[in-house]
């Protein structure tokens, strides 16, 4: 019995030392065997990587973060902030505004949002979300910078300068909310500040973006003197000098820019913008020969450019050169059929010309081309008047109100082609005409036509102090104006102001002489003017 005894315990011994191996093999294989990373894990190997620089291993990262534990506010606003670092705006902004569904008081992920919404020109929605993160933490001081760059391109130029200069230490780090402070400066109609913050920019490519803001602004000195200061080694020096001869020209500087323009073109560079803006040099300095010369120039370097032609025949058709202006037109509108400058150009030539018909279609394909801009409008009004189509004007002029009901030319002509095609029984058109010229001074108080149309009208029906008063005005808002005199002149006569009427026959004619002896000029880049 003590053997048997013996025996079992000794069988039990064994099986508790085989019990206990097999746990320690199962824990040695359990201990051993490879633990999967966890949400936090890649996270933090996300965050490590983006210190680091590696942008690219710190999203993947926290993709897989978030594939574990996809409702985790810090890791999807992480994640959007890392998107946005590679400027992956848009779907940066969907990971952000996921983020703050979960925790709508991280301020940080709000305002990473509101940058990539102002990056994306979505400015009312960033404006809304700094607006919160100010009213809830006033002391950010970059959503004070971000806010006043937003509120610069909304235009709200005040709110800009007060957010902008409260944060000096931050504006003037970046050129860009540099460049937006002076921009609010100079519209706010402050330019030495705007001169002075400009002059922050150190860098060539800060100076290059200063001198644009500057000439944006037409304040050609700043804008010629920071061009001048840029070294001849900075890598855009031909850009730079054919800016620095645009800002001479639009600054009446003719003869300088001339020169800057002779020293790139001695330099070898012979390009088509060049030789367009030497052009309007020369057409500047009354010498239409070189003027036509280097556009023809412009064009042989640039055959396929519309601006070329355009600029050509406007320059013609100021010097009565209408057939040939014509000509550049009609190659403006080759080069370019979908042009709406080069038909606008055709038509007013056309309408020179006294081709109203082909005027028409001109002005009718240019309203066809861009549909939101009643200057072509207005002009086909004007020209199917003066071709006595007036049932097609009236249906042009009425269309046109109702497209564009602030438009004060449209009034305007509108009421001269009533009076054109009314006899003095036709009261009705009259009353109808005087009210649209009323109306076309009542959007636009500088208008002198609508006073000139109806102090005529008021003459011609034996109401010669109102019409007196009315013309006036006009002869004050245009006293280069010949027929705006001679009428007056008419009006004191009826009024026995005999000195007055001698005094504006006298005006009548030194305004004729002017308006006989001098051709109109052109501006570069102009929109045509309207057919008279």
């Amino acid at each position: 019995m003590r053997y048997a005894s013996c025996g079992r315990r000794q069988g039990a011994g064994r099986a508790a030392v085989l019990a206990f191996c097999a746990l320690s093999c199962a824990l040695h294989t359990l201990l051993a065997a490879p633990q999967k990373p966890t949400a936090e894990d890649h996270t933090a190997k996300g965050l490590a990587d983006a210190r680091n620089g590696d942008l690219k291993s710190a999203e993947s990262e926290l993709r897989k973060a978030l594939a574990l534990s996809p409702d985790d506010a810090f890791c999807l606003g992480t994640l959007g902030a890392i998107l946005g670092m590679q400027n992956k705006l848009e779907e940066s902004s969907q990971f952000l505004q996921k983020a703050l569904k979960v925790n709508p008081e991280d301020w940080t992920t709000r305002r990473n949002l509101a940058s990539n919404q102002f990056q994306l020109g979505r400015l009312a929605e960033a404006r809304e979300n700094l607006d919160i993160v100010l009213k809830k933490n006033p002391e950010d001081k970059t959503a004070v910078l971000l806010l006043g760059m937003v509120a610069e391109e909304m235009g709200d130029y005040a709110t800009a300068v007060g957010r902008l200069t409260s944060v000096p230490e931050l504006t003037a780090w970046n050129p860009k909310s540099i460049a937006a402070l002076a921009r609010s400066y100079y519209r706010t109609g402050a330019h030495e500040q705007a001169r002075a913050t400009l002059r922050q920019m150190i860098d060539s490519e800060g100076v290059l973006l200063g001198a644009r803001i500057a000439a944006g602004a037409d304040d050609f000195q700043q804008a010629e003197s920071m061009l001048a200061s840029l070294p001849p080694s900075f890598q855009h020096g031909n850009d730079t000098r054919y800016e620095l001869a645009l800002v001479r020209y639009r600054a009446g500087k003719y003869a300088e820019s001339e020169k800057t323009l002779r020293g790139l073109l001695d330099s070898g560079v012979q390009n088509s913008d060049v030789f367009n803006l030497l052009a309007w040099c020369h057409y500047k300095q009354d010498r239409m020969k070189e003027a036509v010369a280097a556009m023809d120039l412009a064009i042989d370097r640039d055959p396929a450019g519309e601006s070329n032609y355009y600029d050509l025949g406007l320059m013609l058709l100021s010097r009565d050169r209408a057939p040939v202006a014509l000509e550049a037109a009609r190659k403006a509108v080759e080069v370019a059929s979908g042009s709406y400058r080069a038909h606008l150009l055709k038509g007013l030539v056309e309408a020179k010309l006294n081709r109203l018909d082909d005027a028409a279609i001109s002005y009718a394909r240019a309203s066809e081309l861009k549909p939101d801009a009643p200057e072509a409008v207005v002009a086909l009004g004007v020209v199917l008047s003066a071709a006595r189509r007036y049932p097609e004007a009236e249906k042009t002029f009425r269309s046109g109100l109702e497209k564009f009901p602030r438009c004060a030319a449209l009034y305007q002509e509108y009421g001269k082609s009533l009076l054109e095609q009314s006899d003095f029984a036709d009261a009705v058109g009259q009353a109808r005409a005087v009210r649209l010229l009323e109306t076309a001074l009542s959007l636009d108080p500088a208008l002198s036509e609508p006073h000139f149309q109806l102090g005529k009208l008021a003459l011609d029906h034996d109401r010669p102090r109102e019409a007196a008063s009315h013309l006036e005005i006009a002869a004050k808002l245009n006293p280069a104006s010949s027929r705006i005199h001679f009428v007056l002149s008419r009006a004191y006569t009826e009024l026995q102001r005999p000195d007055n009427a001698a005094r504006e026959m006298e005006l009548f004619e030194q305004a004729k002489a002017r308006e006989e002896g001098s051709a109109p000029t052109a501006s570069r880049g102009e929109t045509p003017p309207l057919p008279q």
